[in-house]
């Protein structure tokens, strides 16, 4: 079984807590579609000024959204914002 629960680097781990946190308050809204954009335009704003924003903001999204990563840890993670009650239910 793989290790879901990975912490990342100082500066991501914080990063990714702040999106989590942020996707947290999102889910409590109704409007599915505004949820993502919302959480997405967060993430784009959170990677501004990293060496390489593209590939960040796809982990960020995948460790907040969809999990520890695609396959094996899908839905769990340290990050996994699905974790917390009325979440993740697109």
């Amino acid at each position: 079984m793989a290790n879901c629960i990975q912490i990342a680097d100082p500066k991501t781990h914080t990063r990714r807590n702040l999106l989590k946190s942020f996707s947290i308050q999102e889910f409590k809204k109704t409007n599915r579609c505004q949820i993502l954009v919302s959480i997405t335009t967060r993430a784009v704003h959170l990677v501004n000024g990293i060496s390489n924003p593209a590939e960040t903001l796809i982990g960020d999204l995948e460790a907040v959204i969809i999990g520890a990563n695609m396959t094996d840890c899908c839905g769990r993670g340290l990050y996994f914002v699905g974790n917390t009650p009325r979440s993740f239910w697109f």
